[in-house]
């Protein structure tokens, strides 16, 4: 799950064109740190998660680090918009409103919110790519 985990974090550091706040939202994951007592699982707590849970609460806890998240789960948009790169305003707007939707906890809030950040840079990318290669191929 570690080597998952691993190229999962580094797809999203090359794919997402990140501000320092994301770059540092991306290294409270990638080391477990987690400095917010309340976010940490107990020793009999973590024999009884998922890898998967462990996962998005490590996202929440980085969100709630940042700013970007409440502890419960709701979103600080005006944070995000101030410190988190995700393009040009218009395009910022779009992610806001399309990423930003609290779920039925808050690990899974944030944990949806990155997958859909995620997911809308990948499509925003090919979709460039696709009109950049259609203007090359014309005679």
């Amino acid at each position: 799950m570690r080597a998952v985990f691993g190229f999962f974090i580094l797809v999203i550091v090359t794919v997402v064109v990140p501000s320092q706040s994301f770059v540092e939202i991306l290294d409270y994951l990638r080391n477990d740190k987690c400095s917010i007592p309340e976010l940490q699982f107990s020793e009999d707590e973590m024999s009884k998660v998922t890898n998967l849970e462990i996962f998005k609460r490590r996202i929440r806890c980085a969100l709630v680090q940042q700013g970007f998240l409440t502890m419960d789960g709701d979103f600080r948009t005006d944070m995000i918009r101030q410190n988190l790169y995700l393009g040009e305003p218009e395009v910022r707007e779009e992610l806001i409103k399309e990423c930003v939707h609290k779920m039925n906890t808050p690990d899974d809030t944030a944990y949806e919110a990155l997958v859909c950040f995620f997911r809308q840079e990948i499509s925003r990318r090919e979709m460039n790519q696709n009109d950049s290669q259609s203007t090359t191929s014309l005679p």
